[in-house]
């Protein structure tokens, strides 16, 4: 390929890739500060039923 083409395939690729960049890094950042989620209770038919 030549230096032309190496030079687009960048610029295509460029966007792609600060994108991606920017998901990891927010998800990362998320997954730091947030604090951990508990499990819910789990609540069957039968503890609907029983509480009316």
């Amino acid at each position: 390929m030549t230096v032309l083409n190496w030079a687009l395939l960048a610029a295509a690729a460029a966007p792609i890739l600060a994108a991606t960049t920017v998901v990891l890094l927010l998800t990362l950042t998320a997954l730091a500060v947030l604090p951990p989620v508990e499990p819910a209770e789990r609540v069957t038919l039968l503890d609907v039923l029983e509480r009316k």
